[in-house]
């Protein structure tokens, strides 16, 4: 199953697909700007994927992305991660492209995610093979 979102002009910025033979959610980023509003909309999507189908990895493909998204962290960690947690997420892929906004608002996210008590494993990669292969292992 796959679900394509689009934001308030339209514009599709991320595929969202669940593979249930794996209990995956992959999310492929479209666009190289995000919003606040994307992460949310993505992450009230994610919330019934996990209720739906019991997700526990999820592999978030950000090679396209090219900006700073830590206005998006906070509500990450302290609306996304603890109801991932509760799903029963275990394992977090999170691919980011090589800018170095990204990767700063990608570690900072890490961060927050190891504050977290009953945390999932998130673990950054840049490739998506790689990330692939260790959310399955």
């Amino acid at each position: 199953m796959k679900i394509t979102l689009k934001d308030k002009e339209g514009i599709e910025f991320c595929d969202c697909e669940y593979i249930a033979e794996e209990t995956l959610a992959r999310i492929d980023w479209k666009v190289p700007y995000i919003t606040v509003e994307n992460v949310q909309q993505l992450g009230h999507l994610t919330f019934e994927l996990f209720a739906q189908y019991k997700v526990t990895r999820l592999l978030n493909n950000g090679t396209s992305v090219e900006n700073s998204w830590d206005d998006a962290n906070e509500w990450l960690a302290t609306n996304w991660m603890p109801k991932a947690i509760e799903a029963g997420l275990l394992k977090f892929a999170n691919v980011l492209s090589e800018n170095l906004y990204s990767l700063l608002s990608g570690e900072f996210m890490q961060d927050n995610a190891q504050k977290l008590e009953n945390v999932f494993e998130l673990q950054i990669f840049h490739d998506v093979e790689k990330a692939r292969d260790w959310v399955l292992s």
